[in-house]
């Protein structure tokens, strides 16, 4: 098989750069399709006190991700598509097999530990990532894996309410849906910031309620909207375009609009077919 120069790979496919929100959507989504119901995301913000915001202790810099799940885990199948790169592996959930890079364009360091119910798995992803590197343990536990970005390539200040609020809009179709069909998912946030927003958040899927849904043709195509509302003091309007059940882009039609805020989803399988391969 011809092996892929992962570096250049990574560099020429990810040009735009990846944010936190990026990689956090990206693991929180592979958790969704594992079969998580209880997903959790720790955000670590350095300690460090040269890097505090001036006047205050608020902690600016993340330094760390970690997100947990109950899911499936690293099986001895996920692990042989983990090593193979545009793999077919999730044709049928819009997957372009490529989503995980995007953890290695963001952080230098990544670590994936899997307990499955009988063994242990533990490695290191990098570029040069071999399975060989993979270490197994019999160890008999609660399904739980985690995935931990360290080392992060930028330090960049981070505001945890406006991170926590985005990564919810972008998933917040896909929990409704998923929902909807007897599948309820709940995401748990935590965080060290000492920034102003609840030191746990909980985002659960059978507390999403669509206010309406509307079908509508356009030049041949079928397009399903979901309308959706946050109440006060959030206000505005929001659409957000959605490839396979996932924000893809999002336009503000109005910051101030109403005593609410109004979300609108426009799916279809236009979209599907589109996004390009840095989609999550």
């Amino acid at each position: 098989m011809a092996r892929i120069n992962l570096r250049k790979f990574i560099a020429e496919h990810y040009k735009g750069g990846v944010s936190a929100r990026d990689v956090i959507r990206e693991a929180l989504t592979n958790s969704i399709h594992a079969g998580g119901k209880f997903i959790s995301v720790d955000l670590h913000f350095s300690e460090r006190q040269h890097e505090l915001s001036p006047g205050s202790e608020e902690r600016r810099v993340l330094e760390q991700i970690t997100i947990s799940d109950d899911g499936e885990g690293f099986t001895t199948e996920n692990l042989n598509f983990f090593d193979e790169i545009c793999t077919s592996h999730k044709d049928s959930i819009g997957g372009k097999g490529v989503g995980r890079l995007a953890f290695l364009k963001y952080a230098n360091k990544v670590e994936i530990r899997s307990q499955l119910s009988s063994e242990l798995v533990e490695f290191v992803y990098t570029p040069e990532f071999k399975p060989e590197e993979v270490k197994k343990l019999p160890k008999s536990g609660v399904l739980n894996t985690s995935i931990t970005l360290k080392d992060l390539k930028e330090k960049i200040n981070t505001q945890v309410a406006k991170l926590v609020s985005s990564i919810c809009d972008d998933l917040r179709l896909l929990l409704f849906l998923k929902h909807q069909s007897g599948h309820s998912i709940t995401l748990k946030f935590t965080h060290n910031s000492r920034q102003p927003f609840d030191d746990v958040h909980v985002f659960s899927g059978e507390n999403i309620k669509a206010e309406l849904t509307r079908e509508f043709e356009f030049q041949g195509e079928k397009f399903k909207c979901y309308l959706f509302r946050e109440e006060s003091p959030k206000k505005g309007i929001v659409a957000m375009l959605c490839a396979d059940e996932l924000c893809i882009e999002e336009f503000v039609i109005s910051k101030r609009f109403g005593i609410c805020r109004h979300l609108i989803f426009v799916t279809s399988d236009y979209f599907n077919k589109r996004p390009n391969i840095e989609r999550p």
